[in-house]
């Protein structure tokens, strides 16, 4: 009798394997039968066809019998089938809902910190149309642009999308004012802004120069990088307030024919005095902005720290609730690994940690009879005890922790586990290292019908994804701390430059 390939397809996904379908397949007719035979009419080993039936039997769908002191195995049932499809069933919804748990737990233990500058990130042609529009939805009454010219507008590849930005912008009565250079190209920018609903300002090329295009809005500074087709948003209340501030003194006019001249001039004949005070100030500012960028990455790597330490401890209070003394009771030492209880807390565990695939290591342990000495009770990383390969190919062969094996807690006065066992969810404070690694762990108590802690669930997760999610999330400021310092550099060489003219 065969399988539809639907109901094959099926078992598949609640994990039954290629070898126990073929197994089930020549099994259907309800004929015992020896490994050898089952062998013949399926093509496998017997060694490979010992390992499935072994876990058939274990899900009592095969039961074993002696038959002319031959060992034969028949189909017991097809509800048992049935019963383990059922159980997949509730194992996946009970998952999702896990999911939607830790999905809250985790949006709970999010620190607002309003306080840091937020950053937005653009990529592509499309990502910066979105800025683009972004802008125009954030309510400003006024644009402020800084806007380098490098061809004219109609050659622009955005120049379609530039004229549809501009007729939204003037339908939604949002004013612009731009700042671009005295050069023929800006001349011709500025001839057509009565067309285009706004003002431009020319100023002189060498003495104002603008690398990139910022337009500013609110509390936002948005840059826009169009070679590298990137735009990035700063919302950030005291760098837009300076930005304004020097965009205002550029459109007053502090620069120009006339007065303003003179004033150029006298400047020139200042500088030459001033370089050293200059310089000084330019040392002064960077390691200023060097401090506080170090200050707000120590800051930033705390914070990290506590949405790992808040996220491990989320997880194991959620998942401890899968597990009973009931279930670890009977397990006791390596001769109990191949019990049908070890099965089941052993595939609670990989649910763990199939769950969150950041958790490394998903285990039991209990507590013995010598202070700080604990035992493992069950290890998520060990299928099988008896199985000495290295299946990770990480060059271990002590990946495998049996049932009894002792562990030594060397900081019980700060450990996790000693505040699991008096009965508390916690999280280690800061990296813990072992042979196994270095991590930040989570632990909750398992306890009995009394009360006490009889055992405990950890949950390790790599320590260096506090550097990983402080990097991600500092990045900006990063970037934003070498422009600073390249802005202050660049205005020093210019300050140089223009003394040695004079």
């Amino acid at each position: 009798m065969m399988l539809p390939a639907s109901i094959e397809a099926h078992l598949k996904e609640v994990g039954f394997s290629q070898t126990e379908l073929l197994i089930l397949r020549h099994s259907l007719g309800g004929k015992p039968q020896s490994l050898r035979e089952l062998a013949i009419l399926t093509g496998k080993s017997t060694g490979v066809l010992d390992q499935a039936m072994k876990k058939l039997l274990q899900r009592n769908i095969f039961k074993k019998e002696t038959i002319n002191n031959s060992v034969r195995f028949v189909l017991t049932s097809l509800e048992a089938i049935v019963q383990w499809v059922e159980e997949d069933v509730q194992k996946k919804t009970k998952s999702l809902i896990r999911k939607k748990d830790d999905f809250a737990s985790f949006v709970q233990t999010i620190d607002a910190n309003g306080s840091r500058p937020k950053v937005e990130y653009f990529d592509g042609e499309e990502g910066i149309k979105k800025a683009y529009m972004q802008l125009l939805d954030m309510g400003c009454k006024e644009l402020m642009q800084f806007l380098p010219l490098t061809q004219k507008e109609e050659d622009n590849p955005l120049s379609e999308f530039l004229s549809k930005f501009t007729r939204s912008r003037r339908k939604r009565g949002i004013a612009l004012r731009v700042l671009t250079h005295d050069t023929p190209l800006g001349k011709r920018f500025q001839f057509k802004d009565a067309f285009n609903n706004r003002e431009t300002v020319l100023l002189p090329l060498s003495q104002y120069p603008i690398p990139f295009e910022k337009i500013l809005c609110g509390n936002c500074v948005a840059c826009f990088k169009h070679s590298e087709k990137q735009a990035f948003f700063m919302h950030f209340p005291e760098l837009a307030e300076g930005e304004r501030g020097v965009f205002q003194n550029y459109w007053d006019g502090e620069i120009g024919e006339g007065e303003g001249k003179e004033i150029i001039e006298e400047k020139m004949h200042i500088w030459p005095l001033k370089i050293k005070t200059f310089a000084l100030v330019c040392i002064g500012a960077a390691l200023f902005a060097t401090g506080i960028t170090y200050s707000l990455y120590k800051q930033n790597y705390y914070l990290n720290t506590e949405r790992v330490r808040d996220h491990v401890r989320s997880i194991a209070a959620n998942a401890v609730k899968d597990f009973s003394w009931q279930d670890i009771r009977n397990i006791n030492d390596w001769q109990d690994a191949m019990s049908n209880e070890y099965f089941n807390v052993l595939r609670k565990l990989s649910g763990i940690k199939d769950r969150n695939p950041d958790i490394v290591y998903a285990y039991i342990l209990r507590p013995t009879n010598s202070k700080y000495y604990y035992e493992f009770v069950v290890d998520a990383d060990s299928m099988n005890i008896r199985d000495k390969e290295d299946h990770n190919e990480d060059g271990l062969r002590n990946d495998t922790i049996a049932p009894g094996h002792i562990w030594l807690d060397e900081y019980p006065e700060t450990s996790a586990v000693s505040k699991a066992l008096k009965g508390n969810i916690s999280a280690d404070k800061k990296p813990v290292h072992d042979p196994w690694g270095t991590w930040i762990s989570g632990h909750a108590p398992i306890k009995d019908s009394f009360g006490n802690t009889v055992a405990i669930l950890g949950t390790d997760m790599d320590a260096s994804k506090v550097f990983e999610l402080t990097i991600k999330d500092f990045a900006p400021l990063i970037y934003f701390a070498i422009i600073f310092i390249i802005l202050l550099i660049s205005q020093f060489a210019g300050a140089i430059i223009f003394a040695r003219k004079t």
